[in-house]
């Protein structure tokens, strides 16, 4: 999605309405549909509890009834329901090791790979799973609580219309099919700009990024929200991950889970013994060692510091001068040895 697309999308949520234009009985319909804002979802949530328990009582399968008819028609077997939980311990094992190879992106490349492929299966198992949703008691409430909110929020601009039932239907296709925006979207919008800028202009100077209370705002504005304080949490971390990771939503995921699990270890005085010793060894050493691969090697290079960067090439040139040195032949180890003597006889 490039920057103009961007634009077009933070307007459209900060505007919270959605002009359409569509064909209705071979006639061009104009309309304009409001995001329904957070009362209203309240007030559609009794709409779909009623609808719900109407449906129950006049026995309407639920879901789960759904899925043990597949079963008895043995459209839905237990191996099938096997494959799906095995599939998804393994996508989520996988996902958890993507932080540990930050600087092994041949591996990292194999392994996104084969999550794109598991996520294939675990969709089709789940489409197969709930194949009879449509005809359930939740998808027909779920439709009666959007035909609510369309029949709510909705102005028709084209003269003498009347809202009819089959116009509402045409409508809540036209809303929530054809002109969703998507969670993926949304992530994208909240960490990149213009988003960006109007959120962080707007923490700096305590201006409003809406024209009402935040308890007023839509759902798309609520969740465009929401994203930019998990991505804030990023941004400002002391164990920021690297663009590709924030870009990448999966290997964001779990990196954000494996951050907050970390704090709370932290914060909980929990951490294990020899993890904490390992940490701070690692913190008042010199040097860190760090296994990468190939493509990864520049990158580590730039985690050193010109300072580093220049013991380092008086290093090589002490090795290349010398061929076999030990580490009394390096002029930085030297140094450190008489500033330690030093400050032993200062005591």
């Amino acid at each position: 999605m490039d920057l103009n697309e961007r634009a077009r999308l933070v307007r459209r949520i900060s505007n919270g309405k959605l002009r359409i234009d569509f064909q209705y009985n071979h006639q061009d319909i104009s309309a304009i549909v409001a995001d329904p804002t957070l009362e209203l979802l309240a007030e559609s949530d009794y709409i779909y509890t009623y609808n719900y328990r109407k449906c129950r009582d006049n026995g309407i399968l639920s879901v789960s009834e759904s899925i043990d008819l597949l079963k008895e028609q043995g459209r839905w077997t237990d191996e099938d329901e096997n494959r799906l939980e095995i599939f998804k311990n393994e996508y989520k094992k996988l996902q958890d090791r993507l932080p540990n190879l930050k600087f092994h992106k041949k591996r990292k490349r194999a392994i996104n790979d084969i999550l794109t492929k598991i996520n294939v299966e675990i969709e089709r198992l789940y489409n197969k799973k709930h194949a009879f949703d449509h005809q359930t008691a939740e998808s027909i409430a779920d439709r009666a609580k959007r035909r609510f909110i369309i029949s709510k929020n909705t102005n028709i601009l084209t003269p003498n219309i009347d809202l009819k039932p089959s116009l509402i239907d045409t409508l809540v296709v036209c809303y929530y099919r054809d002109n969703a925006i998507s969670e993926k979207d949304i992530r994208l919008i909240s960490r990149t700009d213009p988003w960006r800028l109007y959120w962080v202009v707007a923490k700096e100077t305590g201006t409003s990024l809406f024209n009402y209370a935040a308890t007023e705002m839509t759902e798309l504005q609520y969740n465009l929200c929401f994203w930019s304080k998990i991505y804030d949490f990023a941004f400002d971390s002391t164990n920021k991950p690297s663009d590709s990771v924030i870009d990448n939503d999966t290997e964001f995921d779990a990196w954000y889970e494996l951050e907050i699990n970390r704090l709370k270890k932290e914060q909980n005085h929990q951490q294990d013994n020899t993890i904490s010793n390992k940490s701070n060894k690692l913190v008042l050493s010199n040097e860190k060692f760090i296994m990468c691969d190939e493509e990864s090697i520049d990158e580590v290079r730039k985690l050193n510091s010109s300072v580093a960067e220049y013991y380092k090439k008086r290093r090589s040139d002490v090795i290349n001068e010398k061929g076999t040195c030990g580490d009394l032949d390096f002029g930085d180890v030297k140094q450190e040895l008489r500033l330690g003597v030093n400050r032993q006889n200062a005591k």
